[in-house]
């Protein structure tokens, strides 16, 4: 406010024609009524001692004396409610209540058990924990029927027989969690080194000291294998932590894949080609022995076909027993006519004899041989061995057939895998997935924090 030294200023400003106009000093103490009441009430002073009865200025200080008096009660009110501190730093009582309850409430269990863990943990998921990248591949396993250019007996004794391939997926997804493959892939691409570079947030980075177990079950955190039991169609997700290496880690785990697969449809060919080779060895030594016995026969007995000398020399006997029939009733015949030392009768009786002592030395001969052996005898062991090696050089002639077809199927992949997907090159992170965790875990802690609420008033009411 201004001060009576002030108030005087303003009124020996104005000039002798301003100090009589009414109007001018009505105008100048509205001017002044607002930022400065004190001053507007004297020049309303000065104008009422010019103009006595004028209405306007009674208003006007009747106005002034009405504010002044607001003033002061407000004034009264706030001394009398201890209102002594600046007005920047004054509180009400609203805001001296609120200020209490949330010191209370910032001592509350819920919040140094829930809040704090939950902003500690938002503040490692959003600006700490190294970002993640997956990269995703898609492979199926193929095996053709393999038995179908076999002979059906040859397929059965070697155990192929184009068995269902609903394993192969499960097989490939084994191999690519054995440590065969992490040990590849190490050659490959350094994978411990990767995952344990010092870029990598000390939370999800492997240890530098870690075991081979530890490293074994951080990888098949990495590697993750989904099969299609519809189609078998098997989706490998791998996540690392640079989209280019995870791209290639991708890529050599397929290329292994694939030649784990091809390297066991080649072993499976190659296991049956063996076994039809070996059962082919035995068919052929098994001829050449029916061959060498059917021959080593022939050359003992002085034969080239028994049937065929046997039958001769039966022929012959039979021969002679006619002859010997047609000479014994020609004889008959002489002696009915002739006298017994008629020379027709003993030549035809010198012939008979001669015919039945041949008779005699044929009947021998089939009989018995130089190796004491009958004609018989000798063809039913002849027979023997002849029907042996008929049976031995069909058994050759059929393993013949298997065993070229077998060589076939060698050359063939019976197993092999085919790329669905090639593996994507990741533009952004993946994980870590923000909004997903972060509501995640609130939802967790307040259950546990429920949880523990239940437990220690169920601990307090039974106690």
């Amino acid at each position: 406010m201004m001060t009576k030294n002030s108030k005087n200023t303003v009124l020996e400003s104005l000039t002798e024609q301003q100090k009589n106009d009414l109007n001018y000093l009505l105008e100048l103490a509205e001017q002044y009524e607002k930022k400065d009441l004190a001053n507007a009430e004297a020049i309303m002073l000065f104008a009422q001692e010019k103009r006595p009865n004028a209405p306007k200025v009674k208003k006007k200080l009747a106005l002034y004396q009405d504010m002044k008096q607001k003033k002061a009660a407000a004034l009264s009110k706030k001394q009398a409610k201890g209102a002594t501190i600046p007005r920047a730093h004054a509180q009400t009582p609203e805001k001296r209540k609120f200020s209490f309850d949330f010191k209370k409430w910032l001592k509350a269990p819920i919040v140094y058990c829930t809040l704090l863990p939950w902003l500690v943990f938002a503040f490692y998921t959003v600006f700490i924990e190294t970002p993640k990248f997956e990269s995703q591949a898609q492979i199926i396993v193929k095996q053709p029927d393999g038995a179908s250019t076999m002979d059906a007996s040859m397929a059965l004794l070697s155990g192929f027989t184009g068995q269902s391939t609903s394993s192969d997926p499960q097989l490939v997804k084994a191999y690519i969690h054995s440590q065969d493959m992490l040990n590849y892939i190490e050659s490959q691409l350094k994978l411990f080194e990767h995952v344990s570079s010092d870029d990598v947030d000390v939370f999800s980075r492997l240890s530098s000291d870690a075991s081979r177990e530890d490293f074994v079950e951080y990888y098949l955190k990495m590697v993750d294998i989904y099969i299609d039991d519809a189609s078998s169609v098997i989706t490998v997700k791998v996540k690392g932590f640079d989209a280019n290496y995870t791209q290639s880690l991708t890529q050599v785990i397929v290329e292994r894949s694939e030649w784990y697969i091809n390297s066991i449809g080649h072993h499976l060919a190659n296991e049956q080609l063996k076994f039809v080779q070996g059962e082919h060895n035995l068919v052929e030594q098994k001829l050449s022995k029916t061959q060498t016995e059917l021959l080593q026969f022939q050359q003992e007995h002085n034969l080239i076909d028994p049937l065929a000398e046997g039958a001769a020399m039966q022929q012959i006997a039979y021969g002679l027993e006619g002859q010997i029939a047609a000479k014994e009733a020609e004889l008959k015949t002489l002696l009915a006519v002739m006298s017994g030392n008629a020379p027709q009768v003993m030549a035809t009786k010198s012939a008979l004899e001669g015919l039945k002592l041949q008779l005699v030395a044929e009947r021998s001969r089939l009989a018995t041989t130089k190796n004491n052996m009958s004609v018989s005898e000798i063809l039913a062991k002849f027979t023997d061995l002849k029907v042996n090696l008929d049976l031995a050089l069909q058994a050759y002639t059929a393993s013949q057939i298997s065993l070229e077809k077998s060589r076939i199927e060698a050359y063939r992949q019976l197993k092999y895998l085919i790329v669905v997907e090639a593996p994507t090159l990741p533009e952004d992170a993946t994980y870590p997935k923000e909004q997903y965790n972060l509501l995640l875990a609130a939802v967790l802690l307040l259950l546990v924090f429920g949880i523990g609420k239940i437990i220690i008033a169920t601990i307090k009411e039974l106690g």
